[in-house]
């Protein structure tokens, strides 16, 4: 009874849901990639992968050691450089390296963030190239803990192979068979 008396004078106070929902998030700014991130093209573990990264949520080796937690900083891949964000997706030789592979199939320019967040969000090459994308940091990431636990990696191009298998599925499924012309031409293109 007391709960029931409580809401009742919150209802008159003007209080509804969607005010309280309003109130939570006016806190939380959106962020620029996170359409990048929460687009339903991409697939789930992919995208969840992303979204810790770009929250740093990862532990990185360069995080760990300044914990304590491991006896260097280098990074697993290329055992050149503080394993950071930056470096392992962006700087790292290995990734670099599977990142030109992933043009050559292709056939443009790797898809950057910045990219992504400037172009047209409606068009299926950009969804295509977030699913790319996602795809790459999933891929280089589990080489990462594949050199960490194993001590060994694949090579680029078949991490290339992986993503472009991958990519193929998942678009596959999310097209089924309600593609335009242009779509399939332009696909069929990138050897999907």
């Amino acid at each position: 009874m007391g709960m029931t008396m409580l809401s009742g004078q919150l209802l008159r106070k003007g209080y509804t849901i969607r005010s309280g929902y309003d109130w939570l998030i006016a806190s939380k700014p959106v962020q620029s990639w996170s359409i990048i991130v929460w687009n339903n093209w991409n697939i789930p573990k992919h995208f969840i992968l992303t979204w810790l990264i770009m929250n740093d949520g990862m532990n990185f080796k360069g995080k760990l050691f300044k914990w304590g937690c491991c006896d260097d900083d280098l990074c697993y891949l290329c055992h050149r450089e503080i394993e950071t964000t930056e470096h392992l997706f962006l700087a790292c030789e290995y990734s670099c390296r599977v990142s030109t592979e992933v043009e050559s199939w292709m056939g443009t320019t790797f898809p950057t963030l910045n990219s992504l967040i400037n172009g047209n969000k409606k068009h299926l090459q950009w969804r295509v190239l977030a699913v790319v994308l996602n795809a790459v940091y999933y891929n280089v990431w589990m080489q990462r803990n594949n050199a960490r636990v194993n001590a060994m990696i694949l090579r680029p191009e078949h991490v290339a192979k992986r993503i472009k298998d991958m990519v193929a599925k998942r678009l596959k499924f999310k097209l089924g068979g309600n593609s335009d012309q242009n779509a399939i031409f332009w696909m069929r293109n990138i050897g999907i």
